[in-house]
């Protein structure tokens, strides 16, 4: 017998996926926001960190 009231492993792979591209994405809002970072600094470090892949 099954328990169906649990995920599969793929849905909570994806739920973790969203969950931290959520948790980013405030964060990055935050710091924008509050001219912690510009707009400029975020897309540089992003590239930077692109190359260093």
């Amino acid at each position: 017998m099954t328990d169906e009231s649990r995920p599969n492993e793929l849905e909570t792979i994806e739920e973790l996926i969203i969950s931290s591209a959520l948790e980013q994405e405030a964060l990055i809002n935050l710091l924008l926001k509050k001219g912690i970072i510009t707009p400029k600094e975020f897309m540089e470090e992003i590239k930077k960190l692109r190359r260093e892949q």
